[in-house]
């Protein structure tokens, strides 16, 4: 035994050392959930309502000896059954998802080809097509169930609801069983309630996240790139002539002014004339002319 082998078995012995067996479990679940994010959704989704069933058992249990004037106890047993359905329906799911029951049984695969209505013939020889056709008949007929099941427990919940607007002494004399199915009721309007609620955020918001994003697309397409002093104190500058100019070039494009004899003009680098102190305060936020939006530093004088 070399000094690695030494090691790695005193480790072994060592209390609470879990090895590499734990590393490959988590490296395992966390490729299940990668790849299979439905089924994922799935078993958080059954272990939550197993949760919620553990808890409706362990209040019936500490309310055996009482008495409510509605029946809200059997209530929680026909709703721990129907958990307890759905519960079982979803691991059906995520097993015939994974392969683990049509590739198995027969007399399933049997069931599936019979309720999708295929002949013999049609199925093939080959034991790859037939399984995943089978698989995927098996599957719709499962979220057939799963759908149904999800109304039947819709219609018993507003059954419930019923039954606590109905109520005038269960909170007294049952108060375990009465704060429990009022909680369940909530929560179940709340997590159903949830999408809607969503949606009408989402249109409310829309006009002004549209607005929002135009706003930051024209900050973003719109930098500031206003010339520099020095490139502004470069450009040519003359005194206005009446007699050199023609009728549309006498006015200042900028302030809308016309020119008065002996006002300083900046001709930019395109030709086209400006009052001096418009236009440099223009250059200085935009460097392009405002008539024509050449740079000035890209048509040489």
């Amino acid at each position: 035994m070399n000094y690695t082998d030494h090691f790695i078995f005193n480790r072994r012995r060592e209390p609470g050392y879990t090895g590499p067996e734990f590393s490959r479990l988590g490296n395992t679940l966390a490729e299940f959930v990668s790849r299979n994010w439905a089924n994922s959704c799935r078993l958080l989704g059954s272990a939550c309502i197993l949760c919620q069933l553990v808890w409706e058992a362990i209040v019936l249990l500490i309310s055996a000896g009482q008495h409510c004037d509605q029946p809200m106890k059997m209530w929680l047993k026909v709703l721990i059954v129907l958990q307890t359905l759905t519960i079982l329906l979803q691991m059906l799911k995520i097993a015939i998802a994974q392969g683990c029951l049509v590739n198995k049984c027969l007399p399933l695969r049997k069931l599936c080809w019979t309720l999708r209505g295929s002949s013999t013939e049609d199925r093939g020889d080959g034991v790859t097509g037939s399984s995943q056709q089978s698989q995927n008949a098996s599957s719709s007929l499962w979220d057939r169930e799963i759908r149904a099941l999800s109304a039947l427990n819709f219609a018993w919940y507003i059954v419930g609801s019923g039954l606590v607007a109905q109520s005038s002494s269960c909170a007294e004399t049952t108060p375990h069983v009465y704060r429990t199915v009022f909680i369940l009721l909530l929560t179940y309007y709340v997590l159903l309630g949830l999408p809607a609620a969503f949606i009408l955020v989402m249109l409310f918001c829309f006009p002004f996240v549209v607005q929002f994003i135009r706003f930051a697309a024209g900050r973003t397409l719109r930098q500031p790139r206003g010339a520099s002093q020095e490139e502004v104190s470069n450009l040519a500058s003359e005194k206005f002539e009446p007699d050199d100019t023609s009728e549309e070039d006498r006015s200042c494009v900028i302030c809308l002014s016309d020119y008065d004899v002996g006002d300083m003009l900046r001709i930019l680098p395109c030709q086209h004339a400006f009052h001096g102190k418009c236009v440099d305060h223009w250059l200085q936020l935009d460097k392009s002319c405002p008539l024509c939006k050449q740079d000035i530093d890209i048509i040489d004088v």
